[in-house]
């Protein structure tokens, strides 16, 4: 019913265990018709971190062509980048040339919506990669724009001053993300065992990191025999693959 647009039908068949908020979406739909009304029944934090995955979805595919399409190990024109005091700039053509700054300092806005100066956006590809990824979505620009404006708009009725300065407090968010990270407190664990005995199946096996081979029909069973050294090497890398899955955080 609801996907035919009968939202009278879909309000009617809306079974007793349903998600309260989404009951009160539908029959807020069908009472007033009106979307932004309807979405006054979602509680601000989570209307706020609907958002925030968006966000994030939209950063990760821009990242993803950033790293991929615009090969460079350093900084490129028009990139945002973090400098030594903590603030932020764009790159010039000069400093691109000149390889001033290495990828680590690179940061991609987390929602740009000003196309006016100053800009949000990156002011190179990487721009059209955040339109390209939010139209994957069926959104445009302008609707981040909206969304901001309308889920940050205070609900004065029935409000204390406390609820209010909380919610000011959730509407502000993260401007920048770093491209990429890189591990931090790295922890590993050095295993020994008797020379000459196979190595049995650890997470390093289980992950994929290592293929052991089927035994020989006139050996032990276990796969192939590794030195305490070449084992340490597997889990130590792992723990790194591990890290960077993390984006550098353990």
């Amino acid at each position: 019913a609801f996907q035919r647009g009968d939202l009278s039908a879909c309000a009617v068949a809306l079974p007793p265990d349903v998600c309260s908020i989404t009951t009160a979406v539908i029959m807020s739909l069908n009472k007033t018709g009106d979307a932004e009304a309807a979405m006054r029944a979602v509680p601000m934090s989570l209307r706020w971190s609907l958002k925030k995955a968006v966000d994030a979805y939209v950063w990760n595919q821009v990242a993803k062509f950033r790293l991929t399409s615009m090969l460079s190990e350093h900084a490129v024109e028009g990139d945002w980048v973090l400098l030594d005091g903590g603030s932020v700039t764009r790159v010039t053509s000069r400093e691109a040339r000149c390889k001033k700054y290495p990828l680590s300092r690179v940061l991609l806005p987390i929602c740009p919506t000003s196309e006016v100066e100053p800009q949000d956006y990156p002011l190179n590809a990487a721009a059209f990669a955040y339109t390209k990824a939010r139209e994957n979505l069926g959104l445009k620009d302008m609707h981040f724009m909206e969304a901001t404006e309308r889920i940050g708009r205070q609900e004065q009725s029935g409000e204390s001053k406390q609820q209010q300065q909380q919610q000011q407090q959730q509407q502000q968010p993260l401007l920048y993300r770093p491209l990429v990270g890189f591990p931090t407190e790295v922890q590993w664990d050095l295993v020994t065992g008797p020379v000459g005995q196979p190595v049995a199946a650890t997470d390093v096996v289980r992950n994929g990191l290592i293929d052991l081979d089927p035994p020989p029909s006139n050996g032990p069973p276990g796969g192939r025999k590794r030195t305490p050294r070449s084992e340490t090497c597997l889990r130590l890398r792992f723990t790194l693959e591990k890290a960077h899955d993390c984006g550098g955080r353990m």
